[in-house]
């Protein structure tokens, strides 16, 4: 994501204050001490992480020349895409994000566009000020050091603690030790059930050679009675009649 456009509406000592043509490569703000090189740092840091309640210890930064607390930065991606990025301080502090076609986002594609980035990470390895230089205790961060690592490694934009919460979030989808709906827990208990299943039909298999085999002892004893009955007639000569 390139910076290409800043408009301050009223932040500290600037109002309806406009800087253009922020170019792809380096660009140095040269001032004097106080001219505002650092309330303008603040000033994107505002608009693309949100103001500080005004209980915080923090520079609130309150429009000292008038305009609403806030304003915009106009950035582009890789493709030349530009997105307005808006925000103020009055009201919900919510961020919006205007597409080129006109329609708007808010944080979900306002983090797609710092690539996921957190205020830990922006602050301390994209523009990082003094405050930060002063105090590398801020680099000890978890995300800070897993984007560090992830950058030594080469995986890009993702972290490496994005990475494991990524692997733990789908391992968790497909199974849990307590779980029913993920996929593994269903998969073993259909396992179960079929289980079950082969077992009622092995014990049916068993009833009917169960009772196949008696089938055939009752066949056997019946054919052994019928023999015994023809053994012992007799044939009566008188009357020939078979008792």
């Amino acid at each position: 994501m390139k910076f290409e456009e800043i408009y301050i509406d009223g932040f500290a000592i600037f109002h309806d204050y406009y800087i253009k043509n922020l170019t792809s490569g380096l660009t140095i703000f040269i001032g004097s001490n106080e001219a505002g090189k650092s309330t303008i740092l603040s000033f994107q840091k505002r608009i693309l992480f949100g103001f500080p309640d005004r209980r915080s210890r923090l520079n609130l930064y309150l429009p000292l020349a008038g305009g609403n607390h806030g304003g915009r930065l106009i950035v582009s991606t890789g493709d030349n895409t530009r997105y307005i990025i808006e925000r103020y301080s009055k009201g919900s502090n919510d961020v919006k994000v205007i597409f080129p076609d006109g329609s708007t986002g808010g944080t979900t594609e306002l983090s797609n566009l710092l690539g996921h980035a957190n205020k830990d990470i922006f602050e301390n390895i994209y523009a990082f000020g003094l405050t930060e230089l002063q105090d590398f205790e801020t680099l000890n961060s978890e995300a800070v050091k897993g984007r560090i690592y992830s950058a030594g490694t080469g995986i890009g934009a993702s972290s490496l603690s994005e990475i494991q919460r990524t692997i733990e979030k789908d391992a968790g989808e497909l199974f849990k030790p307590q779980g029913s709906a993920p996929e593994i827990n269903s998969l073993l208990r259909s396992v179960k059930e079929i289980n079950a299943q082969l077992r009622e039909i092995k014990n049916d298999v068993q009833k009917f050679d169960d009772l196949h085999r008696n089938r055939e002892e009752i066949a056997e004893e019946i054919e052994n009675i019928i023999q015994e009955q023809n053994r012992v007639n007799i044939v009566d000569p008188k009357n020939w009649t078979v008792h």
